[in-house]
């Protein structure tokens, strides 16, 4: 008798010790999806003021307007990040917001084009993640070129309940140095790897005048 309740007192602490470190992990995880997310807005913010800085000499009209809508765009972030998921169609706003912004910078020399399937706009997916792959597309691609070039979004269901989301965008070809992997992509991976480990991913891929970034979530249950 004494052998058995020393037994069972022995499994109740195991299983409340393993109980203690899965919570544990739990939160350092959303610790760090949250330290991930506060560095964008800082990062977007001082891209942003560097090109209304560049504009105020030259065009005060547009230095304004982009003064504008980044203050709308920046209220809008307000309400997400405190949110862990979103639906597309949020996400989707968001970028259209920020790739306004960018439109009103680059004019003419940016074409922007969506494809984005009906099904997909319900699907829960992590808060702020597309501006910062939208601005490695700018930054790091279409600003590069004199003549600028197309950013393009789609989105769509995969086999195996995925969502799949495209961004490709124009690149020079001919440029002697290699494509950067910019903040908005190593951000986005490493809060891709704590949200949902093994079950999401972000691939990759320069081919010509043409950068892919690839994102393929889960859609439905939760993963860690």
């Amino acid at each position: 008798s004494v052998a058995l309740h020393w037994a069972f007192l022995e499994v109740q602490r195991a299983q409340a010790a393993q109980r203690r470190e899965a919570e544990a992990r739990v939160l350092a995880g959303e610790a760090e999806l949250r330290a991930l997310k506060a560095q964008i807005n800082p990062h977007f913010l001082y891209n942003s003021l560097n090109s209304i800085s560049a504009l105020t000499g030259v065009e005060p009209l547009r230095a304004r307007q982009m003064c504008l809508q980044l203050s709308e765009f920046l209220r809008s972030t307000l309400g997400l990040s405190a949110e862990e998921r979103v639906p597309l169609s949020k996400e989707i706003e968001l970028l259209r917001r920020y790739l306004e912004i960018e439109k009103t910078r680059f004019g003419s020399r940016l074409a922007i084009e969506e494809e984005i399937a009906d099904d997909c706009l319900s699907d829960q997916v992590p808060a702020l993640l597309l501006q910062p792959l939208a601005e490695n597309a700018i930054v790091h691609g279409i600003s590069a070129i004199v003549e600028g070039g197309v950013l393009r979004v789609a989105a769509r269901h995969g086999g195996d309940l995925k969502l799949i989301v495209v961004m490709e965008n124009s690149i020079d070809e001919d440029a002697s140095l290699p494509v950067k992997e910019g903040f908005g992509l190593s951000s986005i991976k490493k809060r891709l790897q704590t949200a949902y480990g093994p079950h999401a991913t972000l691939s990759i891929n320069a081919a010509g005048s043409l950068f892919r970034a690839e994102l393929v979530l889960p859609v439905g249950e939760k993963h860690s």
